[in-house]
């Protein structure tokens, strides 16, 4: 029996040697894993921090975001303000160019009117009036003759011409055109 003593103990011992070598493998795995476990926890750490810092700048973009589209809004009401202002001069330009050239046409019929009934007046007088200034002329001759006639003095006639009395226009007859 001391055989099979030997033997169940030295199973025994076999197997608390297993359980122990066990026990050193699972420690060495367990402090293994710990350590890992370490390193994830700092990278982890070092994550959440990159990723705060990211949310602040992502914070501060959109803040700078939102505050650049409000301003542009500003800027393209002022854009839309300055462009009706721009068109309203234009139209006020336009309107005092034609009412310009208006009262230019106005004055240039004006003078125009004016230089007719003028030159009327002048004519008129002229008829009316005649100049009859003879300061200038130095020798008057009058000669005693008989008075002039009314009637239109003959044309001679060059040799061989021949000369017709013209046609009253009424003696003609109407043409047509078509």
């Amino acid at each position: 029996m001391s055989d099979s003593n030997t033997s169940s103990n030295s199973r025994e011992a076999a197997q608390v040697m297993a359980t122990i070598l066990d026990y050193l493998e699972d420690t060495e795995r367990v402090s293994h894993l710990q350590a890992e476990l370490e390193k994830t926890r700092t990278e982890l750490e070092a994550s959440r921090a990159s990723t705060h810092s990211l949310e602040e700048k992502y914070n501060s973009l959109d803040g700078k975001y939102k505050k650049a589209v409000a301003n542009m809004g500003a800027f393209h009401a002022q854009r839309n303000k300055f462009v009706l202002r721009m068109e309203a001069m234009k139209k006020d330009h336009r309107e005092a160019e034609i009412a310009a050239a208006q009262k230019l046409q106005f004055n240039v019929e004006v003078a125009r009117t004016a230089a007719r009934e003028e030159t009327k007046k002048e004519m008129m007088d002229e008829k009316l009036y005649l100049n009859l200034d003879i300061s200038r002329v130095d020798d008057i001759e009058v000669e005693a003759s008989e008075p002039p006639s009314l009637e239109p003095t003959p044309v001679q006639s060059a040799e061989g011409a021949v000369v017709e009395d013209a046609v009253p226009i009424l003696a003609v007859p109407h043409v047509t055109l078509e």
